[in-house]
């Protein structure tokens, strides 16, 4: 109507009330993404016994919001993450590290007020963003009805990019969209699952019910393309500092392999893959959709845009390679928490040498970071020798408490097993203990001028005590 499309254009915070009989039906066209109170009059064509009270109801409210400060008591800088209930977990701890720095953090649900968030954003309000979910993306692409309102006149992933703040966006929820429920869903989408070109839940020919309002959409690698595209062609836009993470092994919830689900992950194990899972052929345990987007965003991002890749893949150098070239080849620097890369000498020095060459070769740096290799059983230790006159010889010794991680690192390092499991996985290669004693080794060595004649590596099993 004229007056909510008047309203739709005053600021937020400005008070808002409509009366419609209107207002149990679909009032999203009215409403688009601003701060406007619906309420139903139950009648209408002027004042009577029944709409008296209602009206002065009303009356009465819009007069107590005026009189509501203009800023909250104790102001504090302003976050926003975006969200889904599948992204949940990653959101909260979001959330807690803003809130220990002093900030406070608005979550937006990504089921069309990501369009809210980028208006607050240009209105000042927001001054910084982990667009981690930018759900609306995929619910647009089906027509959904939790995409973006069409009222809306503005573009997603603009705002932040436009204004200059700091950002971090991932493709969260990327792996499916919110699509409408199931007595409302598009006989060519059902078809699509019948047919395979969209993956059902654990090869099933059907969508996944999330709720009564909402069944799981899969987008189809196509797609994935499209996302990548528009993902990239807005990054490349951006004047401030900005960050992009792809996790490899999944973008929700819904989208983990049943080796790493757990109830914290939002898919609790027992359950078998997550209902969109898709491995990647060549590397199982990553998406087959993330290894699509890293390969796309590798070819459409503007490397004058890009200032480090971080790298979180793996432990291992050769298996890194191939992305490190890719990466350095661009002309981009690298930062890797691969162990072997804190001193990739020590064990590979063919491919430390053909990296060290390549990033010479076109003026970028790459660099192996981390706590171990990289500080507490080198750097610490080569730290402390400054005391000593005479070094003759050193003994450092660490001790981990594993609770925290997951179960791929649980069973590398041969938690659970008996001792003659433990043998066998050491044997076979699948438990490998800690990565990086090597590495710590050349690094104390070449602090210290000492040289290394050889690395001796065992692997033993602590037994433990208790149940």
């Amino acid at each position: 109507t004229t007056v909510t499309r008047v309203m739709r254009a005053l600021p937020f915070g400005v008070p808002k009330i409509m009366l419609t009989d209107m207002a149990s039906a679909d009032v999203s066209m009215w409403l688009g993404n601003k701060d406007i109170f619906i309420a139903s009059p139950t009648a209408e064509q002027g004042i009577n016994a029944v709409t008296y009270r209602i009206v002065s109801n009303a009356c009465a409210a819009v007069v107590a919001m005026a009189k509501v400060p203009n800023e909250a008591p104790d102001v504090k800088p302003l976050a926003a993450v975006t969200s889904y209930g599948t992204t949940t977990p990653t959101q909260l701890h979001i959330t807690r590290f803003f809130e220990s720095k002093g900030w406070d953090c608005g979550t937006f649900h990504a089921v069309g007020v990501g369009a809210t968030m980028e208006d607050l954003i240009r209105s000042g309000v927001i001054t910084a963003v982990v667009d981690m979910t930018p759900g609306e993306l995929t619910n647009n692409m089906y027509d959904s009805f939790y995409g973006i309102p069409k009222t809306w006149d503005g573009e997603r992933m603009t705002a932040a990019s436009d204004v200059g703040i700091p950002q971090v966006v991932a493709p969260g929820g990327l792996d499916q969209a919110a699509y409408n429920g199931m007595a409302q869903f598009a006989p060519e989408y059902l078809e699509d699952f019948r047919t395979g070109k969209r993956r059902g839940p654990h090869g099933s020919d059907k969508p996944y019910v999330h709720n009564e309002g909402v069944t799981i959409m899969v987008p189809t690698l196509d797609e994935i393309v499209e996302l990548s595209a528009y993902m990239a062609e807005r990054l490349n836009r951006t004047t401030g500092p900005t960050c992009f993470i792809i996790p490899m092994r999944g973008w929700s919830a819904y989208d983990q392999s049943e080796e790493i689900a757990t109830r914290d992950r939002g898919w609790a194990e027992g359950n078998g893959d997550g209902p969109v899972w898709e491995p990647d052929e060549k590397c199982p345990r990553w998406s087959r959709r993330a290894t699509l987007m890293w390969k796309e965003l590798h070819e459409r991002l503007d490397p004058e845009k890009v200032d480090v890749v971080t790298i979180a893949t793996t432990s291992w150098v050769k298996k890194q390679l191939p992305d490190l070239k890719a990466i350095i080849s661009a002309g981009i620097n690298v930062v890797s928490i691969a162990e072997e890369m804190a001193a990739p000498e020590a064990q590979n020095p063919e491919e430390a040498a053909e990296l060290d060459a390549l990033a010479k070769e076109h003026g970028v740096s790459a660099i192996g970071v981390g706590v171990n290799p990289g500080f507490v059983l080198d750097h610490l230790v080569v730290v402390l020798t400054a005391g000593s006159q005479e070094v003759t010889s050193i003994e450092a010794s660490r001790i981990n408490d594993l609770s925290p991680y997951g179960q791929t690192v649980l069973s590398t390092q041969g938690v659970g097993t008996t001792p003659e499991e433990f043998k066998a996985g050491v044997a076979d290669g699948s438990i490998v203990g800690h990565v990086g004693f090597p590495e710590s080794v050349r690094l104390i060595s070449d602090a210290l001028g000492l040289g290394v004649d050889r690395v001796e590596q065992t692997l033993e099993p602590i037994i433990a005590k208790v149940p």
